[in-house]
């Protein structure tokens, strides 16, 4: 089921051959490139950016699990999120690049930074909508933890913070909520309070911080 409809959207007439590249912020830019062939089917991440010093290396899974969650947007009916999906795209992801980095490689922020990317270059390629942030925009804090002689009793944080979605052809984007890897609900003002020693002065939407766009929902 889920590959029949993935296939219906593959083979549309309005599909050609779509080469695409993003940007990730890090010590040295990062590119995807992704190309979308509605005769091959396939997914090409050549060019992509070899593995970086930094931790917004990704595991393959991440980028897989990205291509399923777009493609899945792209049908109107609900399918099974699973491999299924994947089975008529061919998916090339070079070793070693930040997509698929080799041993040793650090990962913690891709599964919140790279694969928001990703996903961005993929709607773009369908040319479903406009990028969103980006990002998971993260905030975390925190206090204790081990040492080499002792573990301190503390706490931590760890929150992901709504950037907005991107328009499309016949609707506006839309500012403070969660799009794509974060799609959640904030914390509530109150659980913060309550659960750790912090005061919330102000909680509330940052208006005009990403700039107004070609449209706004505002």
């Amino acid at each position: 089921m889920s590959a029949i409809a993935i296939r219906r959207i593959i083979y549309s007439e309005s599909l050609v051959v779509l080469i695409l590249s993003a940007s990730i912020a890090s010590e040295s830019p990062t590119n995807l490139r992704v190309c979308v062939s509605s005769l091959r089917a396939q997914s090409l991440f050549t060019g992509t950016s070899p593995q970086s010093y930094s931790n917004l290396n990704v595991l393959t899974a991440i980028g897989y699990s990205a291509i399923i969650y777009v493609l899945c947007s792209l049908i109107p009916t609900a399918i099974p999120l699973n491999h299924g999906c994947l089975a008529p795209i061919k998916v090339i992801i070079p070793p070693c690049t930040i997509l698929s980095p080799g041993l040793g490689a650090t990962t913690v922020a891709g599964n919140v930074e790279t694969s928001q990317q990703i996903t961005d270059v993929m709607l773009k390629a369908f040319e479903a909508c406009r990028a969103s942030q980006g990002t998971c925009n993260n905030l975390t804090f925190g206090y204790g933890g081990n040492s080499d002689s002792s573990v301190t009793k503390g706490f931590s944080y760890y929150e992901t913070i709504a950037g907005g979605s991107g328009g499309g052809s016949n609707w506006d984007g839309q500012s403070g909520i969660h799009v794509h890897m974060t799609n959640t609900c904030i914390g509530d003002a109150e659980q913060i309070e309550r659960k750790y020693p912090v005061i919330v002065c102000e909680f509330s939407i940052r208006t005009g911080s990403g700039g107004a766009g070609s449209t706004s929902w505002w």
